[in-house]
């Protein structure tokens, strides 16, 4: 299964080079959360490659959730099959509120053609642009009584869809057999995700300092875990930040990786010393002692500090 899941991750970086996207592969380095960060111009994907997509975590999915957000990034998965057999092409399937497809789904995605079936309890299903229906009922002088008995189903199943509720694909294709015309509702599927997450308890002290200290100048924050960085931190407008807190033991292929990470998404990465340093980069990535940051008065600052000692 591993073997598979890895030539799975390759296949995806492949095709996202072969696609223009700038890409770091975080496969089994400090990370069970990700497995690929992608970008191309204003595109960002945070992406985990399963072999069988109900081995998903309620937790891996939470996580992916988070960094996703904290990155400004669409979040996804990569599968191969479920537990019904292989995926389809062209379908969006949900764990967990994650978006997963094929990676020809998503090769067609990220070149402009957007899925609009998904998976749910029972089939497939396509959610119906509620007033593109009634107003092409109308124009046909159909009645819903006419189109109920046309579709099989009930009148307040037809009005349901005149409010947007979603159709089976067979309802569907019955639809646009009398109705000719566009019925989707063309909203992107990969970017349905919880909006909100829950708060979390930290059990290191050096992480809740930072943490503190990132909220006291103004950006959300939350920790990390199963990632190679300890820290995410974002504000309202551009800002997106990752940290590390940097100890005796912290491996230099997990700098490396968080130096990649923040070269792909063009975002700022730096690592925090506990204890007075006259280092102020580690392979390209700034590092600020602890009482220099307690220092800081806000994000500006802060940003003009890391930009300096990435030098």
């Amino acid at each position: 299964m591993e073997d598979k899941k890895d030539a799975l991750i390759s296949k995806t970086i492949s095709m996202l080079l072969d696609n223009g996207f700038s890409v770091a592969d975080t496969r089994g380095q400090f990370s069970a959360s990700f497995d690929i960060i992608a970008r191309r111009d204003i595109e960002r994907y945070v992406l985990k490659v399963l072999y069988n997509i109900d081995t998903l975590k309620p937790t891996t999915a939470y996580e992916l959730a988070k960094v996703a957000k904290f990155l400004r990034s669409t979040a996804t998965i990569v599968g191969e099959k479920t537990g019904g057999g292989l995926l389809e092409d062209g379908v969006i399937y949900y764990r967990h509120g994650i978006p997963i497809s094929s990676l020809e789904t998503f090769r067609n995605y990220i070149n402009g053609e957007r899925p609009y079936i998904y998976s749910g309890p029972g089939g497939f299903y396509v959610k119906i642009n509620g007033e593109a229906l009634r107003e092409m009922r109308m124009k046909m002088s159909l009645s819903i009584g006419y189109l109920s008995h046309y579709l099989g189903v009930s009148r307040r199943s037809v009005s349901l869809y005149e409010s947007g509720s979603s159709a089976t694909i067979d309802i569907f294709l019955k639809l646009q057999e009398i109705i000719k015309g566009d019925l989707v509702d063309h909203q992107d599927l990969f970017k349905i995700l919880p909006e909100e997450l829950p708060e979390e308890r930290v059990q290191d002290i050096y992480v809740q300092m930072l943490l503190d200290i990132l909220e006291r100048i103004g950006l959300d924050t939350r920790p990390a875990y199963r990632m190679p960085f300890d820290v995410l931190a974002r504000d309202e407008d551009v800002i997106s930040l990752i940290a590390s807190i940097l100890s005796e033991d912290t491996e230099s292929t997990k700098i490396q990786l968080m130096k990649r990470i923040s070269d792909v998404l063009e975002e700022d990465a730096f690592l925090i010393s506990k204890r007075s340093t006259t280092r102020e980069n580690i392979n390209g990535c700034p590092v600020v002692n602890l009482v220099d940051l307690e220092r800081i008065t806000g994000k500006d600052e802060l940003l003009r500090m890391l930009e300096k000692r990435a030098r």
